[in-house]
């Protein structure tokens, strides 16, 4: 056994925060040799995949878990586990693998303490040292080539009770820091006969300056030679460990100087949107196992001691989760004055007002979870806060996880594109892939874990989310109620003279045109065309009793009725629609509280098919019926049973019809009598912009009715601060003379993002910030 190590620099393993720390580790071993990482010269590749710093941090605390896990998979000795969240049900008590159903906060700690992600200082405030450390099962020094130093070794394919799978996702983090240091000790109840050693290495890029024939460095790892030319990680007898550390095993590994990517480390760990806490806590949406973040910089411990005890990281699932149950039930005859359950308040003001599950079917035979919560509007804070980024970017508005982690994300957009531009920005959803099969996964998820691939799958995931989305009548009902308070009073007519130009615009640019159509789908011969829309009334009525609840009772137990409130269901051919149910059922009857929903379509299978459905929400839940390969006149019957453990099941049915699909209608816009009005295009002023999701470099939206997505209105910004820099600050102009400007400039913007969405479908912001820039410095401004 090789064991030049210097009793001296074993202490110091545990403590490098440096670059010359780890210098002088490297310096204290003798017969050091660089051995390349995985044996692969051509590492550099590999490694460099995850293009997020933070992603490529997560990658390291789910190893964590997995090394927790295997060391009770192990010791149990027990591998037959499916998932890992079915271990770590049996094996370490958390009730389904799910945080958010492990209600104990001591119970919480007590796990976390077991995987900790501390962070030190380096000499650099934006480069921390990151450690993540571990007492999971550990590698004796002999398995460091093939475990913690390896490639690719599949380490992990057959274990189906561990998160990771593909073998390399863990090196992704070395190449956002200076050095890697490792240091592991075998649990000492699985050394297999073999001596209690701790071995320990570096890893660190070689860029091959010397060798001018090479594009890239490689990665390498620091060996010991021994005489015979064998190669082995430096390690030591575990009895030269110091004396509180004299019982430990698992894995500590220090990344030393890391770029932290989304996280910012010039503040607190735990404060802000882009904390590591609040960046865990999104890429691990919702994690098998709870963790600790730390905090060992001087200052932060010196600001707040607690700091360095650490915070307990449990995903936004369980954190959303828990906001939720703090409601009161919807429709409870409690005002808000007289609730006295202050968390219950602080739920609905600031926290989540709504929240639901949706289980989508896919034809592929799988089924994803569908989760989203809404949160509440506060006078608390400045107008345009973001609820959302208190939890997610963004970016990031719908996580889309495996075993919890985030695997890709759709953004904010998403629910701009169905017609929430207002209430889009207090939405966090999540759609949990657990439960579909592993061929269903690799359709859909890349090794990379950052993008869906372009797959028919995919498409069809994408579509159920949106149809989930779509028909919660709540969302509906709270999108007019937010976009007609923030909208407020406009003039209307500013809005015609805005109007008259776009018109004047399209008729110029049909003129000459010959063959130039438009379509509409729409199934009502009466309904106005796209581009003959009216305006939008400016001042839109409010809708009779939008403010009222209906009260709704609470239930106990199992239910007694199930009933269909809305057969026969009629179907568009191609199409779909929505089965409501209603049973006295308790909110969480069919997501873990005893009871199944069986939806089975018993006549016309052959045309209908179940979509997905709803969680319980006092008493109702909405159920998806597809008619993808129905013809008009086709008939069905969709058969709904719910369990009830030992008592007989529930069942009612609905007869299915399907209807003529809406028709697309033609019509020739070459030339006409009048001037083509165009699409609605409205002025969005500052204090509009958080309600449709505008922000200072937005120059202009499309956002769709949420009665008719085929029906969209233009919002273009008032307040487009090149454009008030220009008018104000170089002309000088006063608000007054400045309008007739900005009118034109709001109808120039407008036409250009209807040509845009014209030709290619969608508006390109940046096109239209380049456009909005040309304009500004033309002879427009210059009259």
């Amino acid at each position: 056994m090789i064991t030049p190590f210097v009793t001296l620099a074993a202490a110091r393993l545990f403590s490098a925060s440096t670059t010359s720390d780890v210098d002088d580790l490297i310096a204290s071993v003798p017969r050091q040799k660089w051995r390349a990482l995985g044996d692969q010269e051509g590492n550099f590749t590999l490694v460099n995949a995850s293009a997020d710093a933070a992603d490529a941090l997560v990658e390291k605390i789910t190893n964590a878990m997995d090394a927790l896990l295997e060391l009770e998979v192990q010791l149990a000795g027990d591998d037959g586990f499916q998932t890992p969240r079915a271990a770590a049900d049996r094996l370490l008590g958390v009730p389904q693998g799910r945080l958010e159903f492990l209600k104990d906060s001591e119970r919480r700690r007590e796990l976390a303490a077991r995987i900790s992600v501390t962070v030190r200082t380096s000499g650099e405030d934006d480069l921390p040292t990151i450690v993540v450390e571990d007492d999971g099962i550990g590698q004796h020094p002999e398995d460091f080539p093939n475990t913690l130093v390896s490639l690719n070794q599949n380490n992990k394919r057959d274990r189906l009770y561990l998160i990771g799978a593909y073998g390399w996702g863990g090196s992704a983090a070395l190449a956002y820091c200076d050095y890697v240091l490792f240091v592991s000790r075998r649990d000492t109840r699985l050394v297999d006969g073999r001596s209690d050693r701790v071995g320990w290495t570096v890893v660190r890029y070689n860029d091959l300056s010397d060798e001018r024939t090479s594009k890239t460095g490689v990665y390498e790892y620091l060996c010991v030679q021994a005489e015979d030319g064998a190669l082995a990680v430096p390690s030591f007898d575990a009895g030269e460990l110091s004396e509180e550390r004299s019982n430990w095993t698992g894995t500590c590994c220090t990344l030393i100087r890391y770029q932290i990517g989304r996280a910012t480390a010039r503040s607190s760990t735990f404060l802000g949107p882009k904390s590591l806490r609040n960046v865990c806590n999104a890429l691990l949406f919702d994690p098998i196992l709870p963790f600790l973040v730390r905090e060992e910089r001087p200052k932060y411990v010196q600001s707040n001691p607690k700091n360095a005890e650490g915070v307990v990281i449990v995903g936004n699932a369980a954190r959303l989760s828990e906001l939720a149950s703090k409601l009161r039930p919807r429709g409870s005859n409690l005002r808000d004055d007289e609730d006295g359950d202050e968390d219950a308040r602080e739920a609905r003001e600031v926290g989540v007002v709504h929240h639901d599950s949706y289980r989508g079917n896919l034809p592929t035979g799988g089924t994803a979870r569908i989760r989203y919560w809404v949160m509440g509007e506060s006078k608390k804070y400045k107008k345009d806060w973001q609820p959302a980024r208190s939890y997610v970017p963004p970016e990031q508005a719908i996580t889309l996880t495996h075993n919890g982690q985030r695997h890709a994300a759709w953004p904010r957009e998403f629910f701009e594109g169905i017609g929430y531009a207002s209430l889009g920005k207090a939405i966090v959803a999540q759609v949990d892939a657990d439960d579909l099969s592993w061929r269903e996964k690799r359709q859909l998820f890349a090794t990379t874990r950052d993008k869906l691939k372009q797959t028919d799958i995919a498409r069809a995931l994408r579509e159920e989310v949106e149809s989930a989305i779509r028909q919660d009548e709540w969302l509906r009902t709270e999108e007019k109620k937010r976009r007609t308070r923030s909208l407020g009073q406009e003039s209307k007519e500013q809005a015609e003279r805005i109007q008259k130009m776009l018109a004047s615009a399209i008729s110029a640019y049909r003129d000459g045109k010959v063959d130039s159509f438009k379509k509409l789908l729409s199934a009502d011969e009466d309904l106005q065309l796209f581009s003959d829309q009216p305006l939008a009334d400016p001042n839109p009525p409010k809708p009779p009793g939008e403010d009222e609840e209906a009260i709704q009772p609470e239930f106990v137990g199992p239910p007694s009725f199930l009933h269909v409130l809305n057969g026969p269901v009629h179907v568009p051919a191609g199409g779909r629609a929505v089965v409501r149910l209603q049973m006295d059922a308790p909110d969480d009857y069919l997501d873990g509280g005893g009871g199944a929903l069986i939806p089975l379509v018993t006549k016309g299978g052959d045309s209908f098919s179940v979509g997905g459905y709803s969680s319980l929400h006092g008493g109702i839940m909405r159920c998806t019926v597809n008619a993808n390969r129905a013809a008009p006149g086709d008939r069905g019957r969709v058969v709904f049973t719910v369990t009830r453990g030992e008592l007989l099941p529930l069942v009612d049915d609905a007869e299915l019809a399907a209807d003529e699909p809406p028709r697309l209608r033609v019509r020739s816009v070459g030339k006409q009598v009048g001037k083509e009005q165009g699409p609605p295009v409205r002025p969005c002023y500052k204090r509009q912009w958080d309600a449709l999701g505008f922000d200072e470099t937005t120059v202009a939206k499309l956002i769709p009715e949420l009665e008719d997505p085929g029906v969209y209105t233009i919002w273009v910004s008032w307040d487009y601060p090149p454009l008030d820099s220009k008018l104000f600050k170089e002309k000088r102009l006063d608000p007054e003379s400045a309008e007739g400007f900005k009118e034109r400039f709001v109808a120039a913007m407008g036409f250009l993002a209807w040509l845009q969405h014209q030709s290619v479908g969608l508006v390109a912001n940046d096109e239209l910030k380049r456009a909005a820039e040309v304009h500004l410095f033309s002879s427009f401004l210059d009259r």
